[in-house]
C-alpha cells in the first residue's frame, strides 16, 4: 500500500456505505489517501477518517508538492 496526497475540490465516489455505484462527493480540503488498489486511472483506498473511496489518479498532487 502507498499513500498519496489528493487535491481539494476533486470529485470521488464514496464506497463506504454505497458499494454499488457509490455516492458522489467532493473533497473539501487537500488530504491523504492510503491506496489499496489501482485499476486503469482509478485509485481505490481509504481516507484518514475511514471512508473507502474511488478517485481518478489525476486528483493526486505532483510528488514535488507532496
Amino acid at each position: 500500500m502507498r499513500t498519496v496526497k489528493i487535491r481539494k475540490g476533486w470529485g470521488y465516489w464514496d464506497l463506504t456505505h454505497y458499494a454499488r455505484g457509490g455516492c458522489f462527493r467532493r473533497l473539501t480540503e487537500d488530504t491523504t489517501l492510503t491506496v489499496d488498489s489501482e485499476h486503469s486511472s482509478e485509485l481505490y483506498g481509504t481516507l484518514p477518517d475511514g471512508r473507502r473511496i474511488c478517485i481518478t489518479g489525476r486528483a493526486c498532487l505532483p510528488e514535488a508538492q507532496q
